[in-house]
């Protein structure tokens, strides 16, 4: 699964690959065709890269390599298709002698640099190019330019020569065209030379993508202050976590983003809150935390401890089969039935599902959540799932949202503020422990007194009843 495939998916994500400062349209489609990883191992090799760029960020030296380093990135050029026409061993044109000469010369700097600055950590040996440099550069210039050199061919050479001195038009035109000619020799004579070269020139382009990339996540994650995640082998925990892009567009306006702690045991949980107790956004912030850890990324949390799982599945209740005219619940319902069909083959999942069956009756909405906790707790299946429902009988871990605080109620309280009334930590709790404070957050926002006192005798009959 290439990260193109979940960046619509997954909320945040497209924020955050679009804060990467990558230099070069190699380093993006690296990006985005980076495969979800789901072996430790692997995962930690693509972190401890990071770590080491990090590191050597407070080295003088080798910070200004670094810098060099990125600064010839930015003249990286994406010539897969010009390999790829190398490789069918067909003729090039002067174009695609060039590109390939400019990403050899390139990639011969960059070794170069690596090795001047003592910067071998930061990747895996580049290729050596040197051959493929000297064939396409045999005046050892250097120039970004291509031309089929005198030195290519004896008789180019005294073709061109013979040309400068003769003076007959049509015998210039007999010898212009006997030289381009065997120009068209050089290239077919070069083609089939760098052909053999195709892999190790293509091995060196993916490779200089990669360190764009690379290069570009140590900034944004020294930036935004992230954390380096650990592999974790039985439960997933979250310890300041945020979601990026809900933190920056809050402080635009001049809000904070309360930071939340959670832990993932291999069991379902079950959440509860009002409303506007940031469950949907706890989900999505989680989520995307599991998918930059998979996909070799830091986490937007203070400290992260991380279990792979082969999928993550999220339900907000606003997937795409709503758009396409499925209705909200019958969309629903079938992303519930897709998750019970991963969880009935076998698959790793972590399963975050936000308030299921909340648009049918309460009746049956109660036996759908307490059915899917039922099947997700017999799998030990990593999952938060969150509901409004108080009568869930299913024996599952809790938590509750803190919730309204009334005690930073600043009168007269508007409803764009309510957020900032609300404590978002998650706390640990026994039984059906479900939020009753919609009526009176209504009352403080001045809801009609007529209205408000009917609901609330109608609430106090209910529990006589």
């Amino acid at each position: 699964m290439k990260l193109r495939e979940q960046i619509n998916r997954i909320s945040g994500l497209r924020y955050v690959t679009d804060e990467l400062c990558i230099h070069s349209a190699a380093g993006r489609r690296c990006l985005m065709e980076q495969e979800w990883l789901t072996d430790k191992v692997a995962i930690e090799e693509l972190l401890s890269r990071v770590d080491t760029a990090i590191s050597f960020r407070s080295e003088i030296r080798k910070q200004r390599g670094i810098e060099e380093i990125a600064h010839k990135l930015t003249q990286l050029h994406d010539i897969k298709g010009t390999i790829q026409t190398l490789s069918h061993r067909t003729v090039c044109t002067d174009i695609d002698l060039f590109e390939v000469k400019y990403l050899a010369i390139l990639n011969e700097d960059i070794r170069d640099l690596i090795r001047f600055y003592e910067l071998e950590g930061i990747s895996s040996p580049l290729p050596d190019l040197s051959h493929i440099v000297s064939v396409l550069d045999p005046e050892e210039k250097k120039i970004p330019h291509f031309y089929i050199y005198d030195a290519y061919s004896i008789k180019l050479k005294e073709l061109r020569a013979q040309l400068k001195i003769e003076t007959d038009e049509e015998k210039k035109s007999i010898i212009r065209n006997a030289g381009l000619e065997e120009e068209d020799v050089v290239r077919k004579q070069l083609s089939q030379h760098l052909s053999p070269h195709a892999t190790s020139l293509e091995t060196a382009l993916e490779m200089l993508g990669a360190l764009d990339l690379l290069l570009a996540k140590v900034e944004l994650f020294v930036q935004l202050q992230w954390s380096r995640p650990r592999s974790a082998q039985q439960t997933t925990t979250l310890v300041g976590l945020v979601h990026p892009q809900v933190l920056c567009i809050l402080g635009e306006k001049g809000d904070t983003f309360q930071p939340v702690d959670i832990s993932i045991p291999k069991e379902p949980t079950l959440i509860t809150g009002a409303n506007m107790a940031g469950k949907s956004v706890l989900l999505q912030a989680v989520a995307l935390a599991q998918t930059l850890y998979q996909y070799g990324f830091y986490v937007p949390a203070a400290k992260a401890e991380i279990c792979p799982v082969d999928n993550v599945m999220l339900s907000l209740g606003d997937a795409q089969d709503i758009r396409e005219g499925l209705s909200s619940y019958g969309a629903e319902m079938m992303y519930l039935s897709a998750i019970a069909d991963e969880v009935k083959q076998g698959t790793t999942l972590l399963a975050l599902v936000d308030e299921p069956a909340r648009t049918t009756n309460p009746i049956e909405g109660e036996a759908i959540v307490g059915g899917l906790l039922s099947l997700l707790g017999k799998r030990e299946v990593r999952a938060l799932v969150t509901t409004h429902y108080g009568s869930i009988g299913i024996p599952c871990r809790r938590l509750k949202v803190r919730g309204f605080r009334e005690d930073k109620v600043k009168l007269p309280l508007q409803v764009n503020a309510l957020g900032k009334c609300v404590d978002y930590t998650l706390e640990e709790v026994s039984g059906n422990d479900v939020p009753r404070e919609a009526i009176r957050i209504a009352e403080i926002l001045g809801v009609n007194e007529d209205l408000m006192m009917e609901c609330k005798q109608y609430l106090c009959n209910t529990r006589i009843a």
